[in-house]
This record gives C-alpha cells, sequence and structure tokens, in this order.
C-alpha cells in the first residue's frame, strides 16, 4: 500500500504542480521559495495562449486526425468487407 501511495504521489505530484504553476502570475512563478499553495490564481497564461495562434493549430491538427479516422475507417471497412466475401485456402 506503501509503495503505490508512493508511486501515485510520484506520478501525480509534476500533473499537480504545473496546474498550480500555470495559475500563478509570472513573479509568484520565479518566487523562491516556491509557493504551492497560498496565492492568487490567475488566468492570464491561458488568456495569452489562446489569443495566439495555437487555436488555429489546434483546428488544424483536429481537421487532420478527423480526415485519417475518416480514411482509415472507409479503408479498413472496404478490407473488412473484402474478406469477408473472398474465400481462401486457409480460412478457418
Amino acid at each position: 500500500m506503501a509503495i503505490t501511495a508512493t508511486l501515485l504521489f510520484l506520478n501525480l505530484f509534476p500533473i499537480a504542480w504545473g496546474l498550480v504553476t500555470s495559475l500563478k502570475a509570472t513573479p509568484e512563478i520565479m518566487s523562491w521559495p516556491p509557493v504551492f499553495v497560498g496565492f492568487a490564481p490567475t488566468l492570464d497564461h491561458y488568456r495569452s495562449v489562446l489569443a495566439s495562434i495555437f487555436t488555429r493549430s489546434i483546428a488544424n491538427s483536429v481537421f487532420y486526425s478527423g480526415g485519417v479516422i475518416v480514411m482509415g475507417l472507409l479503408l479498413g471497412s472496404l478490407a473488412a468487407f473484402g474478406f469477408d466475401r473472398f474465400v481462401f485456402r486457409l480460412r478457418a
């Protein structure tokens, strides 16, 4: 149980730290010693990312990955239909 808790902590702590850091103002990020709680959360970093070209990049990725999924399903369906109809020697 202690090993599981330790591994869980080691896996989730960097994610929690990144989320908390993304909600801090820039001077609070650079302060020493680092503060995990007790700061005023802000969404300025998220606003700057969403106002940049990042949203266009995400839209392009969704468009291309959607096209690849549709083509894969289409070609896979045609191949499955062909394998179902085709009678070959080693078919079980």
